[in-house]
């Protein structure tokens, strides 16, 4: 479970990451933003097409299949049926379940 602390932090954006890549890279933020966009067209055309996305030691971006299901309106209690679909999964890799480990 997350810390209090962690939750109330505020989130780092794209924005946020950009800087520090370029920081630590000492490139110009606009070189850095341009390799996320372009990793992230091309994780999400991958997942599109079925493929799994391995980028160790992050983690694995794949897709899964959810079945169709009937789940309840809460505010009616109606029954809703949800259509089957596709959705993308993301299984940390070694880097990031260590720096959680460290992290409690």
């Amino acid at each position: 479970m997350a810390s209090s602390s962690a939750s109330n932090a505020k989130p780092i954006v794209r924005a946020d990451l950009v800087k520090i890549v370029a920081e630590r890279l000492g490139r110009q933020p606009k070189e850095v933003d341009d390799v996320c966009e372009a990793l992230i067209n091309a994780v999400a055309g991958a997942m599109a097409a079925g493929r799994r996305v391995e980028l160790r030691p992050l983690g694995v971006f794949e897709v899964v299949s959810r079945k169709e299901r009937t789940a309840r309106n809460l505010n009616t209690g109606e029954p809703v049926v949800v259509p089957a679909r596709r959705a993308a999964k993301f299984k940390p890799g070694a880097k990031v379940r260590t720096a959680l480990k460290g992290a409690s």
